[in-house]
């Protein structure tokens, strides 16, 4: 595999015009997948389902460098998602999940919390120090490709919080109204499908030893520069929080989601619910 950065030149005129940077990379990726579960309808699923997922990625070759800098670029990533789908009252459903993931090594990245998949119309926070989406100039912009969304976190946009780890819970009832009140045959796929849920998320993403250390990215912050630098710890709450209902159908041969959701960051509701309109099954 091999990246590239921006080529950036300069407009001083003393300052040379800096390279185009691209690593190349060879690596693997081992997954141990479980899954018992029974499908009784669009995003109606019963059972367990475990994947546990280890990749790693060795610098090899780093142009307009010293060979041995191409090692420095090396990187692996840890990760865990267990779901658990349990059946309340006849087509009524909990669904439960659990993720965890680490990046690590010489080079670790980031995982970026907040948002669903599929968001059509998505917002994104864009933060002024320590943006791990910033397209910057004279600036290494290669982390983007291995970047990673850690969704769904309802209630806060895309880039929410960032670190190299994150930990995220979801729990959804899922009732599929017209066929858990009526029996028989039915023939519109809009309203056979048709599906009200109503939902909680609970995550964060840190860089440092837990979310709850001082010394993390989440309670440690750097003010003002040059001559004068103070580090703040400000202990705030690591985990933000989500809740709203949504729902869900087939329309035009599409499986839609429109969920409505208010988050809670260190315990403060947001004063406006966010709206997300998605393409896709299950979290």
């Amino acid at each position: 595999m091999e990246t590239s950065g921006d080529a950036v030149t300069s407009s001083n005129p003393g300052n040379p015009r800096i390279p185009i940077r691209s690593t190349g990379y060879g690596g693997f990726r081992a997954e141990f997948v479980f899954d018992n579960t029974t499908v009784n309808g669009l995003n109606m699923t019963e059972g367990t389902r475990l994947r546990i997922r280890y990749e790693r990625f060795q610098g090899l070759i780093d142009r307009n460098s010293l060979l041995e800098s191409a090692a420095a670029a090396s990187f692996n990533n840890f990760s865990i998602d267990a779901r658990h789908y349990q059946k309340i009252h006849r087509d009524l459903i909990l669904a439960l999940r659990l993720a965890y993931g680490r990046f690590a090594g010489r080079a670790p990245k980031q995982y970026l919390l907040g948002g669903m998949d599929n968001w059509a119309f998505n917002q994104r926070d864009s933060r002024p120090e320590n943006d791990p989406l910033a397209l910057r100039q004279r600036f290494d912009n290669r982390d983007l490709l291995f970047n990673e969304f850690a969704t769904n976190m309802r209630g806060f946009p895309f880039n929410k919080l960032s670190g190299n780890s994150f930990v995220l819970f979801n729990a959804e009832l899922r009732l599929p109204l017209v066929r858990y009140f009526y029996r028989g045959p039915i023939t519109s796929n809009f309203f056979k499908n048709l599906q009200f849920v109503g939902f909680t998320d609970v995550g964060t993403a840190w860089t440092g030893a837990s979310p709850f250390s001082r010394q993390n990215s989440l309670n440690t912050t750097v003010r003002g520069n040059g001559t004068f630098r103070a580090q703040v710890t400000n202990f705030k709450n690591p985990f933000l929080v989500g809740y709203g209902a949504g729902a869900r159908t087939l329309l035009f041969g599409y499986y839609f989601k429109f969920d409505v959701a208010w988050g809670v960051e260190d315990f403060v509701v947001t004063p406006r619910p966010t709206y997300y309109l998605t393409l896709g099954y299950d979290f």
